[in-house]
């Protein structure tokens, strides 16, 4: 039921239905399939790291009370390969959330149904925004995941909040360079000093985000090297090309989207 089923979850709670007690926890069944192999068809995996990057994208719908439904979406990828200036993703691959099934425990079905994926050997560096059904990808991978907040929608936000203030270029300058340290002093040393209420309001979330988080915000790159990985370069997120097809002033049928 494990293997063949829709999860562990249902797995286990079937069990219970059979047997009239709770026989096992999900989890365990999850850690019992680790432990063997099963055969599937699969995309080879190239190296020991995958990138996941992640996005709830608000859909226009046609036809419905709701004027938009979040889908969650995955795009994976095996790095990239740089060709002049075209950078190509590796085995880019994706994923659509449409069922009960807790988010990331689909994800991690796609991941062996998809790659040969083996959690005792590969890593994944999770990328997306600070939803909190995204930033638990932390718990539910543990040790083999380093999540990481999307730098785009932070960029985005700081060249927003401090615009023409004195101190946008040093903190856009420690904010590129993985400086964090410095990156909390220049946000800091900016707090009280912005023009309106709305932005000194503004640049308090950020800070707080990123000091409640920080590891979102440091270099990926220095923990892939921590893990004996050589270190990678960038490549256009593709959940900013999958948002530019999906929105742009359409709407969508269920069907359509």
């Amino acid at each position: 039921m494990a293997i063949e089923g829709p999860s562990y979850r249902s797995a286990a709670d079937n069990l219970e239905k059979i047997a009239g007690y709770r026989v096992v926890r999900h989890e365990w069944l999850r850690q019992k399939l680790l432990e063997i192999s099963l055969p599937t068809k699969s995309d080879h995996i190239t190296n020991r790291v995958l990138f996941i990057q992640v996005d709830g994208l608000h859909v226009s719908r046609q036809r419905s009370h709701r004027k938009s439904k979040e889908e969650k979406m995955v795009a994976v990828h095996q790095g990239w390969s740089v060709n002049g200036e075209r950078v190509s993703l590796i085995h880019k691959r994706h994923f659509h959330h449409e069922t009960d099934e807790p988010f990331w425990e689909a994800v991690e079905h796609f991941l062996y149904d998809t790659f040969k994926y083996d959690p005792m050997v590969h890593l994944l560096v999770i990328n997306g925004d600070q939803a909190s059904w995204i930033q638990d990808a932390k718990d539910y991978f543990g040790k083999n995941a380093y999540v990481i907040v999307d730098r785009y929608h932070i960029a985005k936000e700081i060249k927003t909040i401090f615009r023409g203030h004195p101190r946008k270029n040093a903190i856009q300058r420690a904010f590129l360079d993985y400086n964090f340290d410095q990156l909390i002093v220049e946000l800091n040393t900016a707090m009280g000093t912005l023009p309106t209420l709305e932005l000194e309001e503004a640049a308090e979330k950020l800070l707080t985000q990123i000091e409640n988080n920080p590891d979102a915000f440091k270099d990926y790159r220095k923990w892939l090297e921590a893990k004996g990985m050589r270190r990678l370069g960038n490549a256009e997120s593709p959940m900013r090309v999958m948002a530019r097809r999906m929105k742009n002033g359409t709407s969508w049928s269920d069907l359509g989207a």
